[in-house]
């Protein structure tokens, strides 16, 4: 064993050899803190000069870890001073992250030099920035913030104000009066003034708070009430456009994606506050989702011990995996071949399942397993392997490689062959 400590004292690298089965393990990284919560521990990556990268955040560290065969090393770290706690950040590109600090401020990053490129939130005398932005994910120049009692933020990497004017205004009135069965004529005047809105969306299921503010720098703002959103994602295209009707595809529009401890995953158009589609679990609260390369399908990470894939089509259809003993805290797809894909699950119970399917065992109809409809959309997950003792707190994968982040502290990278 090649033991290299390349971080600092606190972080140990473990390259391993493989061994002969399905799951080779290349590296443990060991913090030697416990993972207490796994949005604290992000993780992404990116190919520059032929060479793959994946830039891992855990609590107090940044570092790109280089992925070459089966060796693992680290060329850049990046510690934050204790005042300025990074709590979560999205790889722009190889010397670049966009930051979510303690106080509120985002800031984009580039992490050789120290230097800030761009900061949002400043001025942070508003209430609403001062809250923990504990999310961020980014899509091509647009980025969403999740910040605590269910507040997003959308931003826009070019500019860094609110569009009050113009079509915006528009939109508002628009908004007002497309909503005026379900908001009563007193609360419609008070809130009339284009920097602050309010309505009701798809009857109860999206309760959406929308304010701005100019002291911020987002484009848009939601404060959604009685939810409790843990995940989120943002994208230029609705899903269900993109599949069902590319010719009306968003190719301009902003489709905001997230899921919440009150079973829903949701989609939103951002732009024009219209609710485009929501799935419900059936008794329990939905830990993360994650998207197929093609956007046609979503894998939900549900409380219920079981993991949710809802397809995207003319008929919406979905499927339950069974077989772990606790909460799945993540699952992911990954391809195979032309025929073939892969979905893969972490779980709290420390561990992974990699379930193989067959293209050919689909229902063409409406993409739903046809083994799974003669048991009422249930399949049974295969391949389970522990990787952990305490529980998978997060999970990614990308070309083959997988990387478990487990709440003992110990992240471990596989390589899936």
């Amino acid at each position: 064993m090649d033991q290299q400590k390349v971080i600092d004292e606190s972080i140990t690298l473990d390259v391993l050899q493989p061994k002969l089965n399905k799951l080779y393990l290349v590296c443990s990284i060991n913090s030697k803190e416990p993972f207490t919560d796994p949005e604290t521990i992000q993780t992404d990556f990116i190919t520059q000069k032929s060479e793959t990268l994946m830039a891992l955040k855990i609590p107090k560290l940044f570092a790109y870890i280089g992925l070459a065969g089966t060796k693992a090393v680290q060329n850049k770290q990046h510690e934050e001073f204790p005042n300025q706690l990074l709590s979560c950040f999205r790889l722009l590109d190889a010397d670049n992250i966009i930051g979510g600090y303690m106080d509120g401020r985002i800031i984009q990053k580039q992490i050789s030099t120290q230097r800030v490129m761009k900061e949002f939130n400043r001025q942070n005398s508003e209430i609403i920035i001062k809250k923990k932005p504990i999310k961020i994910h980014i899509f091509q120049k647009n980025f969403v913030t999740l910040f605590l009692e269910g507040v997003i933020c959308i931003y826009h990497q070019d500019y860094q104000m609110l569009k009050f004017q113009g079509e915006y205004e528009k939109f508002i009135r628009l908004s007002f009066q497309y909503h005026k069965k379900l908001v009563s004529q007193k609360t419609l005047k008070k809130f009339e003034d284009p920097n602050f809105h309010y309505n009701y969306l798809n009857h109860g299921e999206f309760s959406n708070f929308q304010f701005c503010q100019q002291k911020m720098n987002p484009v848009y703002l939601f404060r959604f009430e009685a939810m409790s959103i843990n995940h989120i994602e943002i994208l230029p295209f609705s899903p269900l456009e993109h599949l069902n009707k590319p010719e009306q595809r968003m190719d301009n529009g902003l489709c905001l994606a997230m899921s919440g401890l009150d079973g829903y995953f949701r989609l939103l158009d951002a732009m024009n506050n219209k609710p485009l589609f929501s799935f419900k679990t059936e008794c329990c609260g939905i830990c993360s989702f994650s998207f197929n390369p093609n956007f046609s399908s979503v894998c939900l990470g549900a409380q219920d011990d079981s993991a949710y894939v809802v397809n995207f089509n003319s008929k919406i259809s979905w499927i339950r995996l069974l077989g772990h003993n606790s909460f799945i805290s993540r699952g992911v797809f990954s391809s195979i071949s032309a025929t073939e894909f892969r979905i893969i699950c972490g779980c709290y119970d420390g561990t992974i399942s990699i379930t193989d399917v067959n293209l050919n065992e689909l229902n063409p109809e409406n993409s739903l397993f046809v083994r799974a409809q003669e048991k009422e959309k249930v399949l049974q997950v295969k391949n389970i392997q522990s990787v952990s003792q305490d529980g998978v707190a997060n999970l990614a994968e990308y070309q083959n490689y997988i990387v478990c982040m487990n709440f003992d502290g110990v992240i471990k990278i596989f390589l899936l062959l």
